[in-house]
C-alpha cells in the first residue's frame, strides 16, 4: 500500500517551519517497497490565504492585516489544510491543537520536529510498516537475532 508524507519546509532539506509559516509542502510517496520519492511540491500562497477569507474581514478580524496569521481559529486554516488531505502523515516544526484535531479528523497523523527531512520520513516510514504489519520491538528484537544465528 503506498501513502504519502508531507513535510513543512523552507528549503525542501530541513523540516524548518510552523504550519503557519508554512508555505510549501514537499510531498513523499512511499511504495510498497518503501522506496521514497519527492512526488509534489505544494505551495502556499498571501494570495491563496486572502482568498481563503475574499470578503477580508472574518469574526470580526481583518483577515489581510499583514500579520501574517490569517484569520482567527482553524475554520480559517481550513483551505491550508486541505493541500495534505491525501497523505497519511505531516511533518512540521509545530503546529496548532486545532489544525492538528482537523488532520486528526481526515486521518492524517503529525509529527512536530525539527531536522532534516529524508531522515525523518525514513523514520516515519519505519514506524508505520511496524504498526501496518503489526510488528513490536520485541517481535522485530527477536527476527534480529534469529538472523543472526543463522549466519
Amino acid at each position: 500500500m503506498s501513502y504519502r508524507i508531507a513535510a513543512a519546509s523552507s528549503d525542501g532539506v530541513n523540516v524548518n517551519v510552523t504550519f503557519r509559516e508554512a508555505d510549501r509542502f514537499y510531498i513523499y510517496e512511499v511504495d510498497e517497497k518503501r522506496d521514497i520519492t519527492l512526488a509534489d511540491i505544494r505551495s502556499w500562497t498571501k494570495d491563496d490565504q486572502e482568498n481563503s477569507c475574499p470578503s477580508g474581514v472574518r469574526n470580526g478580524v481583518n483577515c489581510q492585516s499583514g500579520t501574517g496569521g490569517g484569520c482567527k481559529g482553524a475554520g480559517d486554516a481550513i483551505p491550508k489544510l486541505e493541500l495534505l488531505n491525501d497523505c497519511r502523515c505531516f511533518i512540521c516544526a509545530k503546529i496548532g491543537f486545532k489544525a492538528v484535531k482537523y488532520l486528526e479528523r481526515k486521518a492524517v497523523v503529525t509529527f512536530e520536529l525539527e531536522g532534516a527531512i529524508r531522515p525523518a520520513v525514513e523514520k516515519i516510514t519505519e514506524y508505520f510498516d511496524r504498526t501496518d504489519h503489526h510488528k513490536s520491538l520485541r517481535g522485530l528484537a527477536k527476527e534480529n537475532l534469529t538472523e543472526e544465528h543463522s549466519l
